[in-house]
């Protein structure tokens, strides 16, 4: 009698833990879209002029597509990758009638902390930190591009609904991007034109999206 209440006893712990939305060895892909809105720092400077620093501030909105991976390496605990392609929006140059584009891509390591973890619901809160990479092209028709590389920052928290193994999940975020040191490639600049020189942003956003869960 006793081995049987045992048996039973380790029966419902194994299901429970079945049961949960995340653990150990859970890998989860997910794939969102997302918008945000930062506040925006300029740092412009003259070509070729020492000294000729000015700053301006402003802000920048962006939709995004992000391709994720986490695996868990304790029951509340799990770190992956981030992938993340921002698309930001523009508007016409009144002077030149043209519309330029601005595209960034972000790639950094993620760690969460799943704080509810149940079968069909899973809350978490994290930081994601990498490289992140910007590139505006002018579309002038002289192919003029302003690029430069720096770093991004994320603090989001995460709630995750699952029939199964699919889900659905939305989260809120807010991103640091800072790029400290851009270039332009056109080598015609002429004295005393202005360059943007570096650009640092802060906001907020969120991101809804599907994710599967692979193991367990």
């Amino acid at each position: 009698m006793k081995k049987i209440i045992v048996l039973i006893f380790s029966l419902g712990i194994l299901s429970q833990a079945s049961a949960q939305s995340f653990q150990t060895g859970s890998l989860v892909v997910s794939l969102d879209w997302g918008f945000d809105i930062s506040n925006v720092l300029q740092t412009y400077s003259l070509y070729n002029v020492p000294n000729s620093t000015t700053t301006k501030t402003g802000n920048a909105a962006s939709t995004n597509w992000n391709l994720g991976g986490e695996i868990g390496v304790l029951k509340w605990l799990g770190v992956g990758l981030q992938f993340k392609l921002d698309n930001y929006i523009t508007s016409k140059d009144s002077s030149t009638g043209n519309t330029p584009t601005a595209i960034g891509f972000e790639v950094g390591v993620v760690g969460n902390i799943h704080i509810i973890r149940h079968q069909h619901f899973d809350l978490l809160g994290g930081v994601d930190f990498g490289y992140s990479q910007l590139t505006y092209n002018a579309n002038d028709g002289f192919n003029n591009q302003i690029y430069g590389s720096g770093t991004w920052l994320d603090f989001h928290a995460a709630m995750r609904i699952y029939l199964g193994r699919f889900g659905f999940n939305l989260t809120v975020y807010s991103p640091i991007i800072n790029y400290p040191s851009l270039t332009s490639n056109n080598s015609g600049l002429g004295l005393g034109e202005s360059l943007l020189a570096s650009w640092k942003g802060t906001g907020g956003g969120f991101n809804l999206g599907i994710q599967y869960r692979i193991l367990n």
